[in-house]
């Protein structure tokens, strides 16, 4: 039986007008889902702003975290291990290499170049204000910058300021005030973008965080990030936090580059603090916040979705965290998360109240169509589809928990591309895919 809140929706929604009815004498929509195709088209273009920060150990790796990651650096002048570097090649992800503290390698720098001449990037100093990392005064560090900005400009490469956090240097605990007395010393011309490290377990925190350092009108690089305080709680928790966080990163322009710390490490996925991508034991695997992490959208608008093909969830162009990705402030955005559905990768999650997503269609000849959803609810909702100045509004009936049902919605997109966006008037719902049929 509906509740009284669905009903009185339906009223003030209109919604009596959209509910499902049969056209050209098709069926009524069914839970069996064994009538479409449901090989998923994967058509969304790597992010190239996703990184790790890891020192690759096995081939294996690399090919698990190259669908999704598109550069990585391990806080060395190079990549080791040749099998490592032809995989790296063979998945067309990048390798930077860092000059740790004042003691760099020329050499190997210029040695990694030569071999690899469209590695664009030079990493600078690592936490110069933590005593156990770098360890360098903005004076000690200014010392050693002119060989490396020298360096850069012999290879032909940019170069990333020092990477800050939060430090332990004594006077430069806040990161900031080192990097402006360094650039009182040092030319802020000779560097093409900020590098800041953070561990802050509240997605809002780690926003401001970055926001900070939009003072100095550069590209920033979010060179290491995890929810690594005690507040994490547990795997769930740093699902939350990764999934809320790669929607701002993806939506900030002024974040060109982010990695994950890190891919394996000493703790393993059920081990405080939860942030490992791989599987520690053979066979390798990606752990279910590396399935996450690899398959996040990478909001590319190039990909359009015909009739007959399925459209993962995961695969939205936007959301409604580029709407407020550079104001102050945090909005809940679309959660993703490994579905649990009979097929696919991801799943929306949880979605509700004002969070929105967006897909590019291509309809070949701009009449209606029935667009399948594939989703669960708790309890009754109202989805809404706007396509142009086309608003459809839709009644999805609860499934139950876990249970997971197909809902037919009549759309009419226009010929040729459009998009449409997907949003929730009440209730909230699960969605895994939809497809123009």
């Amino acid at each position: 039986m509906k509740s009284i809140f669905f009903a009185v929706a339906m009223l003030l929604f209109g919604i009596a007008g959209c509910e499902k009815r049969p056209h050209s004498g098709e069926q009524p929509p069914q839970d069996d889902v064994s009538g479409i195709r449901l090989s998923y088209d994967l058509k969304q273009t790597r992010s190239a702003k996703r990184g790790v920060s890891f020192n690759f150990q096995f081939t294996e790796d690399v090919a698990l975290l190259g669908k999704g990651v598109s550069w990585s650096y391990n806080w060395g002048p190079a990549q080791t291990g040749a099998s490592i570097i032809e995989s790296m090649e063979a998945h067309n992800m990048s390798f930077y290499p860092m000059a740790w503290n004042g003691s760099f390698s020329d050499s190997r720098i210029r040695e990694w170049k030569r071999s690899h001449p469209e590695t664009e990037y030079i990493l600078a100093f690592n936490e110069p204000n933590l005593t156990d990392q770098a360890n360098m005064t903005p004076q000690a560090a200014a010392e050693h910058w002119p060989r490396l900005v020298a360096l850069a400009k012999e290879l032909d490469m940019k170069l990333i300021a020092p990477a800050m956090n939060y430090g332990t240097l004594t006077n430069y605990h806040d990161p900031i005030k080192w990097l402006d007395e360094f650039f009182s010393i040092v030319s802020i011309e000779d560097v093409d973008g900020i590098a800041i490290h953070c561990y802050m377990a509240s997605p809002a925190a780690l926003k401001s965080y970055v926001q900070r350092f939009y003072k100095y009108d550069l590209p920033i690089w979010l060179t290491e990030f995890c929810a690594w305080e005690e507040s994490v709680g547990d795997a769930k928790a740093q699902a939350r936090f990764m999934s809320q966080t790669l929607g701002y990163l993806e939506s900030d322009p002024n974040v060109a580059g982010y990695a994950w710390f890190i891919p394996r490490g000493s703790a393993d996925e059920n081990t405080y603090p939860y942030y490992a991508l791989l599987t520690k034991r053979q066979p390798l695997s990606l752990t279910s916040l590396g399935t996450l992490y690899v398959n996040y959208s990478s909001f590319d608008k190039s990909s359009y979705y015909a009739p007959e093909e399925v459209i993962p969830a995961e695969s939205f162009r936007e959301c409604n965290a580029s709407a407020t990705a550079t104001e102050s402030g945090w909005e809940p955005y679309v959660q993703l998360q490994p579905t649990t559905d009979v097929t696919g990768i991801l799943e929306i999650a949880d979605m509700f109240g004002n969070q929105w997503v967006e897909y590019g269609l291509y309809s070949p000849d701009g009449t209606e169509h029935p667009l399948w959803v594939r989703y669960t609810a708790p309890s009754d909702a109202i989805l809404i589809f706007t396509l142009g100045d086309q608003i459809v509004r839709h009644a999805f009936p609860a499934t139950g928990d876990g249970n997971w049902r197909t809902e037919r919605v009549y759309i009419s997109p226009a010929k040729g591309n459009s998009v449409m966006r997907v949003g929730v008037m009440a209730g909230r719902v699960n969605i895994n895919w939809l497809s123009l049929r």
